[in-house]
């Protein structure tokens, strides 16, 4: 068997998901309100009255962009939280407290601990994932004033130079622009919200692919199982499945189920898979203590 990715990785990529498109479509909707072509439906049972379109439309953008840099810097704490659940990710290979170090409350933290743990290299990617945590923070936290480590800095400053014929991998975001807005506390522009969104995704995905490495394939999927049979409902499912009486359909199941789960079948006598096929649906109950 083999981990094509995480769980951890699929739900913060479905958190993650089109942010950049749903964002687009906000601030489509908003220009059309500030110009007044979109108006509110009768239908829309609210109050809504603005005094100012101009006004309303300039700090509704805002938000937009706000709220944009904030579920994607959650996507990242939910992720780099996951991986902290012991029992199915293991991660006593890499560094022997790491799981309990990615409990901490700090997404920064946490940040810090994975990358120290894993030897990290500094990339842009880091940087401006450095950079959007701390600027998220001064936008939603009351008289929040965090800095960015010199390091992030000589980083976004070097790698982000470009012009309209020369753009970057982030289309032409200019990196002493990017950090002249942040120190100013400015608001980040939409192609600042767009690189962090796609530099968290880029970063989950380099991180994902190193831990990968580090689990043992049956200890993962034991830990699947578990999390899938934590509610009555997953038990009933999971039973249901382990209930099929031919064993070829019950394997073709099983396969389906990891498959779904990121775990890829490469082999059809891996001794771990038989042996979980084989199992009894009693067997199976008292095995996961389901």
């Amino acid at each position: 068997m083999k981990i094509k990715h995480t769980r951890a990785r699929t739900e913060a990529k479905k958190l993650l998901g089109d942010t950049n498109h749903l964002l687009i479509t906000l601030l489509v909707g908003v220009e059309g309100v500030r110009s007044g072509v979109v108006t509110k439906n009768p239908t829309f049972n609210v109050t809504w009255n603005p005094r100012d379109l101009e006004s309303t439309s300039k700090r509704a953008r805002r938000f937009a962009r706000a709220a944009a840099l904030s579920w994607s810097i959650d996507a990242l704490d939910a992720y780099l939280g996951n991986l902290s659940i012991k029992s199915t990710y293991d991660l006593s290979g890499i560094n022997a407290v790491i799981n309990d170090q990615l409990t901490q409350r700090s997404v920064f933290r946490k940040l810090e601990s994975i990358s120290n743990a894993i030897s990290l290299p500094l990339t842009i990617e880091l940087a401006l994932a450095h950079l959007a945590i701390q600027w998220r923070n001064n936008l939603v936290h009351y008289v929040a004033e965090n800095e960015l480590d010199v390091e992030f800095r000589k980083c976004i400053r070097t790698s982000l130079v470009a012009t309209a014929l020369e753009p970057n991998k982030f289309g032409n975001i200019d990196g002493n622009r990017l950090l002249l807005d942040f120190t100013n506390n400015g608001h980040p522009t939409f192609k600042a919200v767009a690189a962090f969104v796609q530099s968290i995704n880029s970063l989950i995905e380099t991180i994902d692919q190193i831990v990968l490495r580090s689990l043992s394939v049956s200890a993962y999927v034991d830990g699947l199982i578990l999390s899938n049979g934590a509610t009555p409902a997953g038990v009933a499912r999971l039973t249901k499945l382990w209930a099929i009486p031919d064993l070829a359909q019950r394997a073709k199941s099983i396969v389906q189920l990891l498959s779904s789960l990121g775990v890829l079948m490469d082999d059809p006598h891996d001794p771990y898979f038989l042996t979980l096929c084989s199992l009894s649906v009693q067997d199976f109950r008292i095995r996961f203590k389901l």
